[in-house]
């Protein structure tokens, strides 16, 4: 009797082991794990690009090495958030970006011209003494003048620091 309780309870054992081993329980049929990776832009004027991506099956490490020129800056169980700082001016100014002056005499960023108060603000800078600017120039920024390059944005905030209060 006990042989038989030893045979049942190996074959019971070893049916149980080759389940496990059985393609419907395999790895191949499980749901492949989705990780988010985030790759955020931060361009000179302060505005963050994003690009979502979805990948299957990544570990942290592949995707660390994967984007090596990024810094890791945050993890969480499904998602990994990496960051890279851009020499450049994001492309929403190139194709929109305007400096301009708030009626309160702020130097800013605006997306679109800055003749309405509607006009969002992307980036602030510094408080203009008007009184100091020519009146040329203080029309040009109330016009808005447009940005197409990362060197006429930083010609721009320094032609307009020696004005700050």
């Amino acid at each position: 009797m006990a042989i038989i309780i030893h045979r049942m309870f190996t074959i019971v054992c070893i049916s149980f082991l080759m389940g496990f081993s059985h393609p419907v329980y395999g790895a191949e049929n499980e749901k492949p794990h989705r990780t988010t990776i985030l790759l955020e832009r931060v361009y000179l004027d302060g505005i963050v690009g994003e690009e979502e991506i979805e990948q299957k099956n990544i570990t942290k490490e592949t995707a660390v090495s994967e984007y090596k020129e990024w810094r890791l800056v945050a993890e969480f169980d499904d998602e990994l958030i990496f960051r890279t700082h851009v020499d450049d001016i994001s492309p929403l100014l190139k194709t929109n970006g305007y400096f301009g002056v708030s009626g309160e005499g702020i130097l800013s960023v605006y997306e679109g011209v800055p003749t309405s108060q509607q006009q969002k603000v992307i980036q602030s800078f510094f408080q203009l003494d008007i009184n100091k600017l020519e009146s040329r120039q203080h029309e040009q920024l109330q016009n808005g003048i447009r940005i197409h390059s990362k060197d006429q944005y930083l010609a721009l905030l320094n032609f307009y620091k020696p004005y700050s209060h």
